[in-house]
């Protein structure tokens, strides 16, 4: 009797062996079939069909080929893995930096996410892209420790015309630096006169970069010097509850700012 890695190793062996096996388990198939839609050649599909039967994952009936209760278990299994493996590939570049530890859901939840990375075309892409959410959002809650001028005055132009309402929660360090930028305080003091915003100072550290808009959590990552790494954007409930969590925790230590706060 063969071992798990056995199979899985005979399945990853081929992309024909786990194409046929997926695909019966869709719906029975012909021969004629399967050979038209895995592109198997009539001598490798006869292999391969006789390999599934020998395993108990196929069989056949008449003229077409379908999954038994074995072979869905077998396929279930199989497609887990390779989403998961998308997954992995997907959040791959951005590794050495990604926040792991203060997730409380499981990785898994990020297998629908898209990833912005900057190249050396666009070093700022993630920032764009965000900025991109910014625009369509109704409502966004962050949590932040930098500072980006595209994203303020994206979020400047929403807040007074009306039609973004905002909480943030900054560090003390990148109210320092708005502070100190007259064009960055100036938008600020702007979107706190809006009656559209509610911005915060939190005393310590916030290791990284988070963001509810509407449905949508963004997670930004950034390496140790700061620089921006990638940009992991997902529809997700659970995500969007330890989001949600994270930046209420977040608040509840923070300090509520005034327009005074960036007066001149």
């Amino acid at each position: 009797m063969g071992t798990a890695f056995d199979d899985l190793a005979f399945l990853a062996g081929s992309e024909n062996r786990p194409a046929v096996l997926l695909a019966v388990t869709e719906r029975p198939h012909t021969r004629d079939e399967l050979e038209a839609e895995t592109g198997a050649s009539r001598v490798t599909l006869g292999r391969i069909l006789a390999d599934l039967t020998d395993r108990g994952w196929i069989r056949r009936r008449g003229r077409q080929y379908e999954v038994t209760g074995l072979g869905r278990l077998v396929a279930t299994a199989y497609r887990t893995f390779l989403e998961t493996m998308e997954t992995v590939a997907q959040l791959q570049p951005l590794a050495p930096w990604l926040p792991v530890e203060d997730f409380s859901f499981d990785i898994d939840r990020l297998e629908d996410a898209s990833v912005t990375v900057p190249t050396h075309s666009d070093p700022l892409a993630p920032y764009r892209r965000a900025a991109h959410t910014q625009r369509q959002a109704s409502s966004l809650s962050v949590l932040t420790n930098a500072t980006a001028p595209q994203n303020i005055e994206v979020i400047w132009r929403r807040t007074t015309a009306g039609d973004l309402t905002i909480e943030a929660i900054l560090t003390h360090d990148v109210i320092d630096t708005i502070q100190n930028d007259e064009q960055m305080a100036s938008m600020f003091r702007d979107i706190l006169a809006s009656g559209q915003a509610e911005i915060r100072r939190y005393p310590g550290e916030i290791p990284f970069i988070v963001s509810v808009a509407d449905d949508l959590v963004d997670i930004a990552i950034a390496d140790e010097g700061g620089l921006p790494r990638g940009l992991i954007q997902v529809v997700d409930e659970e995500v969007r509850s330890w989001a949600t969590r994270t930046i209420s925790r977040y608040r509840e230590q923070s300090v509520v700012l005034s327009v005074e706060s960036f007066a001149d």
